[in-house]
């Protein structure tokens, strides 16, 4: 039997650079767990340059929701370096935006929690801009560190 097909699933964490040599026969490798993770980004022009990284990638496509890397470009295993600089770039962008919306959904739990505090100890009339809180980087490092990864 030739294998045609290979599905990375969620949890996979490293493929070593000779795993696909020798594959001839392969087709495509499929990697359901990224439209799990575009599906749970929340602002809809991140998702779009997202899936426009996608589109614009060499050999890598949306096709039926599942993200497939085309076997052309693994050359019989000697090319899967080359597709794995575009997995890790794709797969860096949308760590980036999960970061980005992490942090801001933080930033305005504070900034709630401050103009809720403004209202009770203040004259009533809130200054919004005066409650508005600048997570300084290390703070959020740290703090989003407890963030799962990837969830």
């Amino acid at each position: 039997h030739r294998l045609r097909e290979v599905v990375l699933n969620k949890g996979l964490e490293k493929i070593g650079e000779r795993v696909f040599i020798n594959c001839r026969s392969l087709g495509s490798l499929k990697f359901p767990s990224i439209p799990t993770q575009l599906g749970m980004i929340e602002c809809e022009s991140d998702r779009a340059d997202i899936l426009n990284t996608i589109d614009e990638t060499a050999d890598v496509s949306m096709v039926d929701g599942e993200v497939l890397i085309s076997g052309t470009p693994l050359e019989g295993g000697n090319g899967w370096m080359t597709c794995k600089e575009n997995l890790d770039r794709i797969l860096g962008l949308i760590a980036h935006v999960q970061m980005k919306e992490a942090t801001t959904a933080f930033e305005l739990a504070l900034w709630k929690e401050k103009m809720t505090e403004e209202s009770v100890v203040g004259d009533g009339n809130r200054n919004r801009e005066a409650c508005r809180i600048d997570v300084p980087g290390p703070v959020k490092d740290a703090i989003l560190q407890f963030f799962p990864e990837n969830s």
